[in-house]
């Protein structure tokens, strides 16, 4: 939890909050005047911030985060811009602040926002003055996320529960959305290591749409919807040396669909849109009323193939609540 722009932020504020998700008694507070308070017990406080190595007094806690996966542990990120110090200060303690060590590496901006990941504690977001960046070894080293993203602040990051979305609000650029971040939460030392990765794909819904009727005008604000369909996502080590096959098979075995693939160094990412190859769907008549001809829910396999490397991966198929075989159904 944070707090900014009410004018009362001043020398008397806490703008962070976090609970420790393994130990509710233990509670860490940031404040505008550089102080950083935990307790263990809900009653006594300790301010652990003369323990953070070269932080000049009384700059602002923008942030303070604890950790998902260790009572003890605890992030506080230290925004000065207010005080005409640019630099930036990250740091984080695995002894309740007894001890911090700086994790800023090349973040070279003030810091407004935080977030460790829920399922990979190597995986860390920072929200700095020019935009968001990535850090997979909890600190060590820092990668600018900005595909889609111009350079604007970023000041509050949050990561979806259930899907896996990380979600940043910047400062006059509206809200930002990077879908399914599950790749990253799995991809391990060990996993980078080999020489190629197929990630297990997140359900996939199908998805109609229903017109919405009436003159809205330039009154109904809207933006891109998240991709249609099944998101996959692989791995490549290395400069690619073979194409990268992906096909679809049902719970029969039966071929269903091959999907475009990319093959490129690192993270790939196609998005199968849930239909059949068009010779397969000769026939099919459902998706009538103009919806989309999607193949049937349930379990699917999806297979890949790079060079002599083969692995797969079950995806499930949902149908969209309330729609059957491509018609809307009445409550």
């Amino acid at each position: 939890m944070a707090a900014a722009g009410s004018a009362a932020e001043n020398y008397n504020t806490i703008v962070s909050l976090s609970e420790s998700p393994r130990d509710r008694n233990v509670i860490w507070a940031g404040t505008d005047d550089g102080n950083v308070q935990v307790t263990r017990d809900g009653k006594s406080w300790t301010n652990v911030a003369p323990n953070m190595p070269g932080v000049p007094k009384g700059l602002w806690v923008s942030r303070v985060q604890a950790s998902n996966h260790d009572p003890g542990r605890a992030y506080a990120a230290i925004d000065g811009h207010r005080s005409d110090d640019f630099r930036a200060y990250l740091f984080t303690t695995d002894d309740y602040g007894a001890t911090w060590r700086s994790i800023v590496g090349t973040l070279n901006a003030p810091i407004k926002g935080f977030r460790e990941d829920p399922v990979n504690a190597n995986l860390l977001f920072a929200g700095t003055e020019f935009g968001i960046f990535m850090s997979s070894d909890r600190g060590a080293h820092w990668e600018q996320l900005k595909e889609g993203l111009p350079t604007v602040a970023v000041d509050d990051i949050q990561i979806h529960p259930r899907d896996h979305d990380v979600i940043i609000g910047t400062h006059g650029r509206s809200v930002y959305v990077l879908d399914d971040i599950s790749a990253l939460e799995q991809l391990t030392p060990e996993k980078s290591a080999q020489r190629a990765v197929l990630f297990p794909p997140r359900p996939a819904t199908e998805f109609y749409y229903k017109p919405i009727g009436g003159m809205w005008g330039a009154h109904m604000f809207k933006t891109k919807n998240p991709p249609a369909g099944a998101i996959i996502n692989y791995y490549i080590n290395g400069i690619p040396t073979d194409d990268v096959t992906i096909t679809i098979e049902d719970a029969k075995g039966r071929r269903v669909r091959e999907v475009d693939t990319t093959a490129r160094p690192g993270l790939n990412r196609v998005v199968w849109d849930l239909r059949a190859d068009p010779q397969e769907a000769i026939g099919d008549t459902r998706g009538t009323g103009g919806q989309p001809t999607y193949v049937p829910a349930g379990e699917y396999t999806v297979r890949m193939k790079y060079g002599d490397f083969k692995t797969s991966a079950k995806l499930a198929v949902d149908a969209e609540p309330g729609v059957h075989e491509g018609e809307f159904v009445s409550p």
